[in-house]
């Protein structure tokens, strides 16, 4: 009966006991190493999360156990059978209830529940004999009590404490008593508390390890450093409740968290008609659990934050109505499951991202403004028509060379509290961050060292103050000031989404930087020091600019985690995201790239840079700007290669030369190839030493499809390292020269200066290093020591880049996963960079254009295209998927409730100057920059067609919503008025003449006879900016073109004083205008003096 079921592909399920199996037998057939250990899965936990857990909630993990082979013997039929899968437990005391199904001769497993084994019979000794030495039962005892076992004897798991119970009592006067060492054995033993949770908790045991078989074990006894510990009683007893009565409510997070203090954890739809539940639970709650199931499917597949209602009330109309499944809708929604709002449906967690995102920023515009001066800025930059590029250290640079357009994005750095950055791969996004803010930090640094001398001082001029307020001064070689010491925290914090983009961002900005996982960690990691009794200062509560590069990659949940934070626990000042608004988007839902500079381009807050400064590559841009041009036409148009390489077995294949930048390799037609073409091409761009491909350190393979992946890793790893990539036991093998990266982030021990035995010598409290996701390493050296008849594997890992590292192999194995990395897929690798880049496209499949454009835009000097014409223009043709956000809609909103006020203009005079920051000087020049602004041509980069969701585009007709229209003059009139200074209102007195000469000189530039305007001349300076944007009215006009007429031009203000406070400290001194800012209904931006 049981093969008819394998045969037809149906499930069976087997209820025995486990059988015990060779170590070797029961791990053959692991795919890795690292299935041999468990591992705890990623775990994210948002702002809200980390409260909860603070507040007394339990955070579950996610960890995947062994994959092994068992035997169990099956009661009913007396058949055994051989099953690999994911056992939570596999001693011979536990009896299962399988679920399995064979596929391709083989059992494996699908589910499982367990309880004790009963009825030991002639098995009692040699099975408690087990359990003993698995609660660590000292010999002498467990043999002392296996002797009191008789033949007749009817002990069980039930009473076996009871049992050692009555032996102790019994046995009192004795010392040592070994039946009161077995119970606090067993009470104190992992497996001991197991077998305690299986007789008190049934239904736990039989109904958790199918619905939530990843946190089965976490839920029973949570990991910590020591090892697992039990978890609180009367958190199993309230589940062992809600399994008896309420069984549906382990489908949905939000209601775990609310009733049992669970954060992290929920049965998926597919757990609970596996576990053949479905049938017990209410229609009510059956219903909802399939739309919230639908609901998750299509966010997290096609990148939505919410769907529409129509998609939900149509699902399984065979099993229930629309009208069943709005009635569901409405379970959900009173449940605080889901919002609806606009026929929108919303998982929770996504509407609140969004919702914060939008507010974060809001309160970053509501701030004072804080303007950094560009002419302290330009002193080390002018204008150029290109950028050399970044030298080795921005530090020392004494000239940075900046076109027009990085020109424009320097100021909306240096005005505006929200700068969005779009860019190909060198056009100069991160040097031009880095030169601004190293300026800023170079001030906040001399302003602190003035500030730290003053207070000394005056601290010791002071007679009064007690001596236990005296400062230990330290000589200086001048010997006059006291001793500095640098304990600042971070105050401009550089952040990526990936461990390897971090890397490249501080390796250009000179900047150290963090991923933004590590910024949330390191919160938490405080937060929970604090609960411990041992108070520790979150190292970026001083932070008051954050630079987040690679923005494409970046989920609405890390930013909107880490914006909270930063407004929360710091004083966040200036947001800025770079990135390309071109390239894919995070795989999580949300497009927050997009949608952040689609909705900040209409107050000319974002701009496109959209000039290439790497020579090498421009071949590559061009080609990159080409896909892009082919998504928004839906027309295929060749892309200008260089050199093309046939693959073919008539033709023989010519080897293009070293300056050929962008290189077709052409593998035949659909109908007309083989499994075997891939490989050849491969191989033959491999053996025929093509440019840049004789070295692995400066080349990396991309393909879309895993499998691809594999393939061309088996390959490169025969080549480059000289050996298969399986050993004789199909395990990966790693050996010396083997290129590796993290599938996981993880931290390790780095055994560098120390070995094994000094490590376990020292306190427990032992610093780990982080490696994260993606980084690239190459296996420097296989170690082998010898400590006290064990064996200890170490791997030295080079990133070629200076830093090494050695740790221990299970460690790393464990933590980060180690694999080959010769070919990553475009997910993987997007955030990196390498000189010369392999696209295999494949199969078009899903692929899309955006996937063709990130990954030649990986490459920075040459790119290879392996790929037949066919897959090439289907892939690139493909329209990517829409997503549906509210992200866009819910920043237009709150720029519109921002209208401009009295109060709003006149923010920097009332700024109370309690940052670092705000004592920055500020001079005409900036105010001659808001100018500017005001002046900027619109940004002529990506299509906004690209970034409108469907009842946004235009028309055919060619007209705009006037919704549209609406926001759009709204946003540009309070941009407009934000940008108002009180410096605006003051500039240098200049001749007529100077300033007749000066807008003949600029006006063409600046005005085209269409109205609009256009890029500045390239060779302009910073303070000829300025002073270009100052005379763009005739001479002896006291106001622009756009004043209202009833309203008059106000007042000669003087120049802005500085108060000096009673402390005598900068910190203390405040702006002081001696007018009064202008009035409410002004519309005007700039304003001009009289010339003399």
């Amino acid at each position: 009966m049981s093969r008819q079921r394998a045969a037809l592909g149906k499930s069976l399920v087997v209820n025995g006991y486990l059988l015990p199996l060779k170590n070797d037998a029961a791990k053959e057939g692991s795919d890795t190493e690292g299935d041999e250990e468990d591992g705890d899965d990623p775990q994210f936990l948002d702002l809200q999360d980390m409260m909860s857990v603070s507040d007394g909630a339990v955070s579950v993990r996610s960890s995947s156990v062994a994959r092994r082979f068992v035997k169990i013997n099956d009661l009913d039929s007396n058949r055994t059978y051989k099953v690999f899968g994911r056992f939570h437990f596999t001693d011979p005391w536990w009896k299962v209830a399988a679920k399995i199904k064979c596929i391709q001769k083989k059992w494996y497993l699908q589910c499982t529940s367990y309880s004790l084994r009963s009825h030991l019979a002639n098995q009692r000794k040699e099975i408690f004999s087990l359990f003993l030495t698995a609660c660590n039962v000292h010999e002498q005892h467990k043999k002392q009590f296996i002797e009191t076992l008789t033949e007749d004897s009817n002990l069980e798991f039930s009473n076996l404490l009871v049992t050692l119970q009555r032996i102790a009592d019994k046995e009192a006067t004795q010392e040592p008593n070994f039946a009161t060492s077995i119970i606090a054995a067993i009470n104190s033993s992992v497996a001991g508390q197991y077998v305690q949770y299986a007789l008190k908790f049934h239904n736990l045991m039989e109904i958790l390890p199918k619905l939530l078989p990843r946190h089965f074990l976490d839920i029973l006894m949570p990991k910590e450093e020591n090892g697992r510990v039990p978890r609180a009683w009367h958190i199993l007893e309230k589940l062992e409740h809600l399994i008896q009565t309420a069984v549906w409510k382990l489908g949905f997070s939000q209601i775990l968290s609310k009733e049992l203090q669970l954060i992290g954890c929920e049965a998926s739809l597919l757990a609970f008609e596996e576990a053949d539940l479905m049938k017990t639970i209410p229609e009510l709650q059956r219903h909802a659990l399939v739309i919230y199931d639908k609901l998750k499917q299509t966010c997290w597949s096609k990148g939505h934050t919410y769907v529409q209602v129509d998609e939900l009330t149509a699902l399984r109309s065979s099993e229930f109505s629309v009208q069943s499944a709005w009635e569901s809708l409405k379970f959900l929604k009173d449940s605080k499951i889901i919002i609806i709002e606009k026929r929108r449906v919303y998982l929770k967690c996504f509407y609140n991202y969004e919702k914060e995102i939008a507010s974060c920023i809001k309160e970053l515009v509501n701030k004072p403004p804080w303007r950094i001066s560009l002419s302290e800025v330009l002193t080390k930059a002018s204008t150029a028509e290109q950028m050399e590029g970044l030298p080795e250290n921005p530090e020392h640079t004494e000239e940075v060379k900046l076109d027009s357009y990085q020109l424009k994005a320097a100021i909306m750095m240096c005005e505006n509290p929200v700068t969005v950055i779009s860019g190909k791969g060198g056009c100069g996004k991160t040097t031009l961050v880095s030169h601004i803010f190293s300026t800023v930090v170079k001030n906040m640094e001399s302003a602190d060292n003035e500030e730290l001398l003053q207070a000394c001082r005056d601290l010791e001029q002071d007679e009064w103050a007690p001596e236990s307020w005296d400062i230990p001064v330290g000589k200086t070689p001048n010997g006059d000031s006291v001793e500095e010491v640098d304990v600042r925290k971070v105050s401009v914090l550089f952040t990526a989404p990936t461990g390897k983009a971090a890397s490249l961002l501080k390796k250009k900005t000179g900047f150290n930087a963090y991923t933004l996982h590590q910024v949330i960690w390191n919160f938490w990691a405080t937060e929970k020091s604090i609960a411990s009794g041992k108070p520790h200062d979150w190292m970026f509560s001083d932070v008051q600019v954050l630079i987040v590069d690679e923005g494409s990659l970046v989920s609405v949940c890390i930013l909107s985690t880490v914006l909270k934070l930063l407004m929360q626990h710091a004083n966040l000042k200036k947001l800025i995201i770079l990135g390309d608004v071109r390239q894919l988007p995070s795989i999580e839902p949300g497009n927050l790239l997009s949608d952040v500079y689609s909705s900040l381009n209409r107050i000319r807050w974002s701009i496109e840079l959209p000039t290439n400064h790497r020579a090498e590559s421009q071949l590559i841009i061009d080609n990159a700007a080409k896909i892009a041009e082919m998504s928004l036409k839906s027309t295929y148009k060749e892309l200008q290669y260089d050199a093309v390489m046939h693959i073919s077995k008539s033709i023989d294949v010519i080897i293009p030369t070293p300056d050929k930048k962008f290189i077709l390799v052409s593998l035949p037609s659909i109908h007309n190839s083989t499994g075997a073409d891939l490989q050849k091409a491969i191989e033959c761009l491999l053996n025929s030493k093509a440019p840049g491909l004789d070295d692995d350190e400066t080349s990396q393979f991309i393909a879309f499809r895993r499998t691809d992946c594999d393939l061309i890793n088996e390959l490169c790893c025969k080549k480059y390292a000289g050996h298969p990539i399986r050993n004789h036991k199909n395990k990966f093998d790693f050996q010396v020269g083997d290129k590796v990266c993290c599938s996981k982030n993880g931290y390790v021990r780095d055994f560098t200066q120390q070995s094994e035995a000094q490590t376990k010598s020292e306190s427990k409290e032992e610093k780990r290093i982080r490696l994260c996701n993606g980084e690239i390493f190459f296996i420097a050296e296989y170690k082998i020591e010898q400590v006290k008849n064990q064996s200890f594997h170490y791997l030295l890992l080079d990133d070629k880049d200076n830093r090494q590292i050695l740790v221990n192999y299970k460690s790393v194995m464990k933590e980060c996963r180690l694999q080959h990395a010769w070919a990553k897929t475009i997910h993987t690798f997007q955030g990196s960079e390498a000189a010369t880049v392999v696209y295999v496209v494949g199969s078009a499949g899903r692929q899309n254009w955006q996937h063709i454009y990130t990954a030649v835009t990986r490459g920075r000097q040459r790119v290879y295209v392996v790929t037949a014409e066919d897959d090439f223009i289907k892939a690139v043709t493909a329209k990517s998927p829409h997503r549906n956000t509210r992200l866009r809609e819910l920043l237009q909103e709150k720029i519109r409730e921002m209208e401009p006020t009295s109060k709003t203009a006149g923010l920097l005079t009332q700024q109370e100057p309690c940052s670092v920051l705000s004592r920055l000087p500020s001079t005409p020049e900036v105010a001659a920059s808001a100018q500017f602004d005001s002046l900027m041509p619109s940004v002529q980069g990506v299509d906004d067609s690209v970034f409108y969701t469907t009842n946004e585009r235009r028309k055919d007709n060619g007209k705009m919503d006037p919704q549209e229209g609406d926001s759009f003059s709204a946003d540009l009139a309070f941009a407009q008025d934000y940008s108002w200074s009180p410096q605006s209102l003051e500039f240098e007195n200049r001749d007529c003449e100077v300033l007749k000469s000066t807008t003949a000189v600029h006006s063409s530039s600046l005005q085209t006879s269409g109205g609009t305007t256009s890029d500045i001349p390239v060779t302009m300076t910073g303070e000829e900016v300025a002073s270009s944007n100052k005379v763009s009215t005739p001479c002896g006009s006291k106001r622009i073109g756009n004043t209202v007429e009833d309203v008059k031009s106000p007042q000669k203000c003087s120049k802005i004083s500085l108060v000096e406070s009673p402390l005598a400290c900068k910190m203390f001194r405040q702006l002081a205008l001696d007018c009064s800012p202008p009035r409410h209904n002004l519309k005007v931006k700039q304003l001009f003096k009289e010339g003399n």
